[in-house]
């Protein structure tokens, strides 16, 4: 399984990094803005997207969008520091299962794979 994690905040990256090495099974690429975010997806099949909601170049939101057009069956969920209110609806409305609230926890990550995978 193909995991990207797009997210402008180093620190959440690496985060990610950390907890996706105990998988042998998932391959984990890394964008910094939404740009890099679509190009990764155009060159590569991801099958699971964590998408920031606040990036440089392009929302989490437009991300989501595009992704979907690409690769329509990508599993989306967004990151934001709102887990209620407008944000979390727009992700639903484009696409995404859910949204991790930031910052996340290594439980909230299981509970992604778990519920979803």
């Amino acid at each position: 399984m193909n995991v990207l994690v797009a997210d402008d905040a180093l620190y959440i990256r690496e985060k990610t990094r950390q907890f996706f090495k105990a998988f042998k099974e998932i391959q984990l690429f890394e964008a910094e803005n939404g740009k890099e975010a679509i190009e990764c997806i155009k060159n590569q099949k991801i099958d699971l997207l964590i998408v920031d909601s606040v990036m440089p170049e392009m929302s989490g939101i437009q991300v989501i969008v595009e992704a979907k057009k690409i690769s329509p069956n990508i599993l989306a969920f967004g990151l934001t520091t709102q887990d209620k209110g407008a944000t979390r609806n727009r992700f639903l409305e484009v696409g995404a299962q859910s949204i991790l609230k930031k910052p996340f926890t290594e439980e909230g990550l299981h509970y992604l794979l778990k519920e979803y995978i």
